[in-house]
């Protein structure tokens, strides 16, 4: 625990030093794109060296991405769950708090 904490001391402090020395070389777009190739190998590493925690009688097996897609699905297909996901609307447009309830809005208040 106490290895996350330091970690989670320290970033803040080399974040700004690692993307001042890319700005140094670089664009401003490069710093994002290091932040997704460490975010790959981030993933990566994760892959190979964290062990699975669930036990073998317990997992699924096969159809993994049949079952991801289905469920991605209908997580889609909630409106009020779609409805949190997006931004909030812009002032003037018809789903507006400060306009009249449009039918085409999903996100309606209740006062």
């Amino acid at each position: 625990m106490s290895i996350l904490m330091a970690v989670g001391a320290l970033a803040p402090m080399i974040a700004p030093v690692a993307g001042g020395a890319v700005l140094t070389v670089a664009s401003w777009r490069v710093v994002f794109w290091c932040l997704v190739g460490f975010g790959i190998f981030m993933t990566t590493m994760a892959a190979v060296f964290v062990p699975e925690t669930l036990p073998e009688q317990r997992r699924l097996h096969g159809n993994g991405m049949r079952r991801f897609l289905a469920g991605a699905g209908e997580l889609v297909r909630h409106r009020r769950y779609l409805a949190t996901c997006s931004p909030p609307p812009s002032p003037g447009s018809p789903c507006s708090p400060t306009s009249p309830p449009h039918p085409s809005c999903c996100r309606r208040s209740r006062g």
